[in-house]
Parts: structure tokens; C-alpha cells; sequence
């Protein structure tokens, strides 16, 4: 089974220079957790970040003037990603090994087209799998 039969389609998009209230506002009237990032101009739709609840947590230690922090300022650059075409089992066992728990899914093209999510158990029901692991390593595309 590919990533494509099972990403939630529709990914949330927000750009880089938005305001981090905007993104909360928008996680709150949306119902989800990340937003995926792209550039103001980039009418492809290419992820160059996301950001989350948790970034948005945290975004008032980083700075007195929260007020004017972007999205570009909290945000996840280079994210990890996979490819639609891509088997599922082994992206979930990436996942897990770098304890992602959701991350966007792209099209041939490079654009955002879904969001793979899942939950702990899921993960070791579907990946065959006991051990939970240390998140590790920085945020890069599944090869």
C-alpha cells in the first residue's frame, strides 16, 4: 500500500510571512495540529516548512514581541516529507524511528497534496514493530 491510498487530502497551507496568531487561528477553526509552509509567491504549492501547535507553544519564549513573529520566524524548515508513490510500512518506520507523528505528503511534482498521520499503535500494528525509538536525526525527505 502506497502513502497516497491512505494521506488525509487537503492539507492545510499557510505562507512564511503570515502571522503566528494567524496560524493559530487557523489550527483552532480548522481542527488540526500542523499547517504545511510555503513561500508567499510560490503558486506550486511546494512545502518549504510546517509549523505546530507545539511551535506555536513555544513561540512566546523566543521573543517579547510576539506579536510581529511569522510563521517563518517558529516554523520546522525542511521538513521531513514523503512522496505519494512511496509504501507506507516504510515510511512508518521512519516515522517512528524519528518520532514524527504527522508530516506532508507530495505529489511527482513537489507540490503538498496530503498529510500522513498516525497514532503509536497504529504504527506498531502496521509496521510489525515493538520497539518505540529516541527521536533521531534531522528532518529530511524519506528516501
Amino acid at each position: 500500500m502506497n502513502i497516497g491510498q491512505v494521506c488525509k487530502r487537503g492539507v492545510p497551507l499557510i505562507t512564511c510571512s503570515a502571522p503566528v496568531f494567524e496560524a493559530a487561528r487557523m489550527m483552532l477553526d480548522q481542527h488540526v495540529t500542523l499547517l504545511v509552509v510555503v513561500a508567499d509567491d510560490d503558486k506550486e504549492l511546494r512545502p518549504i516548512g510546517v509549523v505546530t501547535d507545539r511551535d506555536i507553544v513555544r513561540a512566546p519564549t523566543l521573543s517579547r514581541h510576539v506579536a510581529t513573529r511569522t510563521v517563518r520566524d517558529v516554523m520546522t524548515p525542511e521538513p521531513l516529507i514523503a512522496s505519494e508513490m512511496q509504501e507506507l510500512r516504510a515510511v512508518l518506520q521512519v516515522m517512528q524511528l524519528t518520532g514524527i507523528h504527522r508530516l506532508p505528503v507530495l505529489d511527482a511534482h513537489g507540490r503538498a497534496t496530503g498529510i500522513l498521520t498516525y497514532d503509536g499503535a497504529d504504527v506498531f500494528e502496521h509496521s510489525g514493530t515493538q520497539q518505540r525509538k529516541q527521536p533521531v536525526g534531522p528532518h529530511a525527505a524519506i528516501a
